[in-house]
Formats: structure tokens, sequence, C-alpha cells
């Protein structure tokens, strides 16, 4: 039989964790390139922004000059522009936040802090983990499409 203070132990030498010097300039190095990389994110999200609408002035002075540019759906295409940038926002934002709180935990010793960079890494992972899943899916979804398409097309020529 397992003694019960022994899984206590184990239980307190979890939460004593303890990071060493070299960790920790591993963690603040870390902090610093993923500063880099949300503020890269966030200038993308203003540019995307940007984008969606200049584009939206810019095709709306296009079909006034050529009819034939009538179908295509101005709003629609400032939408998807606005909806990538919100996609990149959020990576951005946990990126940023872990940067911030690891910089924090890491200056004043704090493990309220480190745990807090954590959660935002991991909400960073599971962001794009899931999103990642999404498209794998949207392709083979698409490849299954092309493949019965192609098919249909070529007993309709038979």
């Amino acid at each position: 039989m397992e003694d019960p203070e022994s899984k206590h132990k184990t239980e307190e030498q979890i939460q004593r964790i303890e990071v060493n010097f070299e960790s920790r300039n591993f963690l603040y190095s870390a902090a610093k390139w993923s500063k880099l990389l949300a503020v890269i994110g966030f200038v993308f999200v203003g540019i995307l922004l940007l984008t969606a609408v200049f584009v939206s002035g810019l095709l709306t002075h296009l079909k006034a000059m050529n009819a034939n540019l009538g179908r295509i759906p101005v709003g629609t295409l400032s939408a998807f522009y606005v909806f990538l940038a919100l996609l990149y926002f959020f990576p951005s934002l946990y990126l940023n936040q872990f940067s911030r709180n690891i910089k924090e935990g890491i200056k004043y010793n704090s493990s309220v802090q480190l745990s807090r960079a954590f959660l935002k890494l991991k909400s960073f992972f599971k962001f794009w983990g899931i999103l990642t899943l999404i498209i794998i899916v949207f392709y083979f979804l698409l490849i299954v499409m092309g493949v019965v398409g192609g098919l249909s097309l070529m007993n309709a020529r038979s």
C-alpha cells in the first residue's frame, strides 16, 4: 500500500520547481524573441486592416471604370481581410502576454507571473494547433471534392 505522506511529498516537490540561472537566461531570451514576433504580428494585423479598407475603395473605383468587375464582392473581400487580421491578432496577443509575464516573473522572482506566462504560451500553441487541424481538414475536403468533381466530369464525358 502507498503511504499517503509520500504522495503529499511528491505533490509538494512538484510545487517547488526551481528555475536555475541557465533556465532563466533561456526564458528571458525566449521572451525577447516572442516580443519581436508579437510586434511583427501586430504590424501584420495593421497591414491586413489597412488592406481591407483600401481594397474596398480600390475595387469600388475600378468597378465604376469597368463594368466587368461588377461581380467582385467588395464587402466580402474586405470582410475576409478583417477575418484574417482577427485570426492573426490572438496569437500575437498571447505571445506579447507571454513575453511580458516571463520578464516580470524573472525580474521579481514570481512564480505567479511565470504561471501566467506559461498559460499564455499554452494558449498560443493551442490556438495554432486547432487552426492547423482545421486547415488540414479543409485541405482534405478540398482534395476529396476535387477528386469527386474530376471523376464526375470524366463520367459526364463518357
